[in-house]
């Protein structure tokens, strides 16, 4: 089975509460990740800002990542960006060869100004993807005629992500299946997966077997709440169950996993189990998290017990 897989720690930890990976820890992870010939890195979003970083990435941040790194960084790294944010002077960014792919975050109501700057980037060498997000909230209909009117707009990939950490296996396979049969067969599908209940590395699987030719993983899982697909764990899975082509460097990944300890332990990554489960049992959404969380302060009460014990919970 050919697929990619790419690497989304840097990036998701924008989303890890108390996250306090040193700049010197992202340089570290971007270049073990090199060297463990992960096919792609995702190191943030796009800005201009001279305080460069996961938040805020840009030319100077690519050379502080690549500093002292040896080796050809061309079409290594990737860049996400929410369609209303993208501004005309982020091109500059997009142009530097060592960047290959800008990925937008989807919803039904960003598609419409997401095609105008798919039609700005048309003459660039960048590829695009649309990664339509919370789909355990979308019907399958709904996001197939998505995926084709972003594919018709220049998408060059349809990315489903399980925001909501809620999908399962069989569902999973279900929707890259028809989704590839709804596609012209030159559109890449990937898959981006949380593991609120356990089920990043089941459901990532499903999703290659079924067609999925580009998926995400970061080290440990580190991301929102309780993360997403552990890199480490389904490299050395895709070893032992033949999936791919083994060109990966497991040992430096666990090597690098095990140099991730105490950066991830001074966050709150680890103590999220809770959260998680609540949050892929409910199918919640990160802006009704952030509503939830906003109440349950307010009312100076842990989130998930403020959750269960609300009133008009059934």
């Amino acid at each position: 089975m050919n697929f990619e897989v790419m690497d989304v720690t840097l990036r998701e930890s924008n989303y890890v509460k108390g996250n306090c990976l040193s700049s010197d820890m992202q340089r570290k992870i971007v270049q073990k990740l090199y060297k463990a010939n992960i096919d792609l890195i995702e190191i943030g979003y796009l800005g201009t800002d001279s305080e460069y970083g996961p938040a805020n990435v840009n030319s100077n941040y690519i050379d502080f990542l690549t500093e002292g790194g040896s080796g050809n960084w061309d079409n290594k790294f990737v860049v996400m960006i929410n369609p209303e944010n993208f501004k005309t002077e982020y091109i500059d960014t997009l142009k530097d060869s060592r960047v290959r792919m800008i990925r937008f975050t989807i919803a039904p109501e960003k598609i419409s100004i997401a095609k105008k700057i798919f039609t700005f980037l048309k003459d660039t060498n960048i590829e695009i993807s649309a990664n339509i997000t919370r789909v355990s909230n979308l019907s399958i209909d709904r996001i197939q005629s998505m995926s084709n009117e972003l594919v018709a707009a220049g998408a060059d990939y349809i990315y489903l992500a399980d925001s909501n950490g809620a999908l399962m296996p069989e569902k999973v396979g279900e929707l890259i299946s028809s989704l590839g049969a709804s596609l012209p067969l030159d559109t890449n599908i990937g898959f981006h997966a949380h593991n609120h209940l356990d089920m990043a590395m089941m459901n990532t699987i499903s999703s290659i077997k079924n067609g999925c030719r580009i998926v995400d993983a970061s080290i440990q899982g580190y991301g929102k709440s309780t993360g997403n697909l552990s890199l480490e764990s389904f490299i050395a899975s895709e070893h032992n169950m033949h999936l791919g082509d083994d060109k990966f460097d497991l040992k430096l990944l666990v090597q690098l996993s095990a140099d991730c300890v105490s950066s991830f332990l001074n966050s709150d990554f680890y103590s999220k189990k809770a959260e998680g489960v609540l949050i892929g049992s409910e199918n919640i959404n990160l802006d009704e998290l952030k509503t939830l969380e906003k109440d349950a302060d307010s009312a100076k009460r842990d989130f998930v017990n403020y959750y269960y014990d609300r009133s008009d919970y059934d």
